[in-house]
């Protein structure tokens, strides 16, 4: 009785432990999600022969890693739209909603290639290690997506047509967000504490980057070619401490930037017109000016 007891209990966890490690939606041909589907698997991937698409509702609910080295919605697309189509023969009439719910702690998304999503709602921490590309609502119910400041090339990528829904102090991206539609649009960075959004305006011609950065620039490690010394500046200008910000594109763009009661502005200015936004050129920091400001020197933009 005693040995049968030891074989039942002994069974018991390896067939629990074998369920937990090999629990895995793979996607290896093509897949399309037209009504309601619901993934409890911890693990899903779509290979390199794979294609999934959803024109449906997707609950990505036990979901803690997914992995894109296939096509998730890839398609031929002009300079500034993209349709939400896969080379599957299903060219669905709308893009589905796919949720991250609480009901895992956390989801890491990464992959040789990236994904797109029409209509995407968190409700958990994302780690983002790939690009990840939105095409209609981003709505943050609560979590941060994360990426590695190391790599810009992990970012979450707003295309034309896209918004943000709900982006807070608790709801934001911890590193690189990007916009690559018409007009302007408010990026919704921060530094995991708060939200630093910077708004830079499109014309399908450029894709901006931005992260927000919160320390000394002149003591900085990132982005490529920290630090930014401080005392490389010009002449009647003191160039603030407390924080920072990694803006990138191949064209120009009009910049506002946030700032709050943590930016101690009242350490380096008098008043708000005195306020000025400064860009690193590689070997100091130049004057790009100010052509609006509203607010205080304890909040504004």
């Amino acid at each position: 009785m005693k040995n049968n007891n030891i074989k039942q209990i002994v069974f018991a966890l390896a067939l629990l432990g074998s369920t937990a490690l090999s629990a895995q939606h793979i996607v290896s041909g093509c897949e399309a999600v037209i009504g309601s589907q619901t993934f409890l698997e911890p693990a899903f991937e779509v290979t390199a022969t794979g294609n999934f698409i959803n024109s449906g509702t997707v609950y990505f609910a036990g979901v803690t890693t997914l992995t894109n080295n296939g096509g998730m919605s890839e398609q031929v697309e002009n300079a500034c739209t993209a349709d939400y189509r896969n080379p599957c023969d299903y060219m669905p009439s709308a893009g589905g909603a796919n949720f991250f719910d609480n009901s895992v702690g956390s989801t890491t998304i990464s992959g040789v290639n990236p994904l797109r999503m029409y209509a995407a709602t968190i409700d958990r921490n994302i780690q983002l290690d790939n690009e990840w590309q939105i095409l209609n609502a981003f709505t943050f119910t609560s979590g941060v997506v994360t990426t590695d400041r190391t790599d810009p090339s992990h970012f979450l990528h707003f295309r034309s047509g896209s918004s943000v829904v709900d982006a807070d102090a608790d709801s934001h991206v911890n590193g690189y967000a990007g916009w690559s539609g018409t007009g302007p649009f408010l990026l919704p960075v921060g530094n995991g504490t708060k939200q630093m959004p910077v708004e830079v305006e499109g014309d399908c011609s450029s894709l901006f980057k931005a992260a927000y950065f919160s320390g000394d620039p002149g003591l900085a490690t990132l982005p490529v070619g920290a630090p930014f010394s401080t005392a490389s500046k010009p002449a009647g200008v003191t160039v603030s401490q407390k924080e920072y910000w990694d803006i990138n594109g191949a064209t120009a763009t009009p910049i506002t930037l946030f700032f709050d009661a943590d930016s101690d502005l009242d350490l380096i200015a008098t008043d708000i017109s005195q306020v000025v936004i400064l860009g690193w050129d590689g070997m100091g920091w130049v004057s790009l000016g100010q052509s609006l400001s509203i607010g205080d020197l304890q909040e504004g933009l």
